[in-house]
């Protein structure tokens, strides 16, 4: 029987036996109008819904066998760590998705070191060159 090491919240599943999950879904929270928090990994996991702070995962190179996998809303490390140690051979594609997302994200969502406020000082100059 395997059991999650203290602290760790990658599998929500844990094998009991070859067949057997334990099954924690008394245990969820509110689910809420997510369809998928990182759509560029639709591919190997789907969403199922929330626990608490974490988004519940399904993996899908798991199947026919259903592994469950908590990630933190605003990471999906523990993913990556489940491909690492389950699925090294998708390893590469994974690393692939997660660059790609990488660097689209600068161009769809403006920074603040780009975006910048005319100040008074900047109006005046630009209004004595108009003259």
């Amino acid at each position: 029987m395997e059991a999650p090491a203290a602290g760790s919240a990658a599998n929500v599943t844990t094998p009991v036996a070859d067949d057997e999950h334990l099954d924690y879904s008394g245990e969820l929270g509110e689910l809420d109008n997510v369809t998928h928090p990182w759509p560029y990994l639709q591919d190997f996991f789907s969403y199922i819904g929330v626990k608490n702070s974490s988004y519940r995962i399904k993996c899908l190179l798991c199947l026919p066998r259903v592994t469950e996998i908590l990630a933190f809303k605003n990471s999906p490390s523990n993913l990556k760590k489940h491909i690492e140690r389950k699925h090294v051979g998708h390893l590469k594609k994974y690393e692939e998705l997660t660059s790609r997302k990488r660097k689209r994200a600068p161009e769809t969502l403006p920074t603040t070191s780009t975006i910048r406020q005319t100040t008074l000082v900047n109006t005046r100059i630009a209004l004595s060159m108009d003259l």
